[in-house]
């Protein structure tokens, strides 16, 4: 579940967020303006990839730098969690993404549709596919 070996077996198995990159150097990708440290050996800079996340796996809080910039289009209450989607705000324009947080998490930033928030995740959360085939990096 949390080292998928390919896009298909991470999208099959569990939800999972897929954003385009940019691989910029030796290990690091950009998503936005931001440069992510990241295992890029088998990548040339200047090749698009797939970034990885897990919806669990990201955080949600007001707008801050260093982070990702998003607008939330929905909020959807399951339980002892919330189901966001967003329009995260990448180096490829926007791109959809869902997040999912513990309810209390979302009511102490008063979370709600139309909101702009930011998000980021930890390094070990994130996984690399090359954009046009399943090998995982």
């Amino acid at each position: 579940y949390t080292s998928p070996q390919g896009k298909f077996v991470a999208s099959f198995i569990g939800n999972m967020n897929f954003l385009d990159a940019l691989v910029v150097g030796q290990n690091q990708i950009r998503v936005n303006r931001l440069t992510l440290n990241h295992n890029t050996d088998t990548y040339a800079p200047g090749s698009k990839v797939k970034l990885a996340l897990r919806p669990e796996s990201i955080e949600v809080m007001h707008r801050t730098t260093g982070a990702v910039n998003a607008l939330v289009t929905h909020v959807e209450f399951i339980g002892s969690f919330l189901r966001i989607l967003c329009e995260a705000d990448t180096y490829y324009g926007a791109q959809p993404l869902m997040v999912q947080i513990p309810v209390n998490r979302g009511v102490e930033i008063n979370l709600h549709a139309g909101q702009s928030v930011s998000l980021r995740w930890a390094k070990h959360d994130m996984q690399l596919f090359s954009a046009g085939d399943s090998h995982v990096q």
